[in-house]
């Protein structure tokens, strides 16, 4: 980290003749002014607007999550057995599954990321429909 830092100050001291390191210079000073302002209205008062303004932020963090919740199980489609296709043995029962999961115990002949073995899958099911 220290060492991006140096490479940053060099960088920007070789730009344009130490000017942009100037206008760093002027924005940082800017910034503490403000601050320094901040903290001297308010005083005490600093750390009731910052846990003021930290609840707020952590209520619209609980109240987004919920609305989304609400909006997707009055509007939102079923997803299926298996949303993602994934190949992977837990994927390939239903949804809710069954109590044993499967009625015969699976051979698993496929890797679980082996997307081709889904493509061949469902190249089977299309011929064994069709024919």
């Amino acid at each position: 980290m220290l060492e991006f830092a140096v490479q940053w100050v060099k960088d920007n001291i070789k730009r344009e003749d130490g000017q942009a390191m100037a206008e760093y210079g002027i924005i940082l000073a800017l910034v503490a002014a403000v601050v320094i302002t901040t903290v001297a209205l308010l005083g005490n008062q600093i750390l009731n607007v910052f846990s003021t303004a930290g609840a707020t932020i952590l209520g619209v963090g609980y109240v987004l999550p919920l609305l989304y919740l609400t909006w997707s199980l009055r509007y939102g489609e079923v997803a299926g057995n298996n949303p993602w296709q994934a190949t992977g043995l837990e994927w390939q029962i239903q949804s809710p599954p069954l109590t044993e999961n499967f009625v015969e115990i699976p051979v698993m002949d496929h890797d679980a990321y082996d997307y081709e073995w889904l493509e061949r899958q469902k190249e089977k099911e299309v011929t064994t429909s069709v024919g």
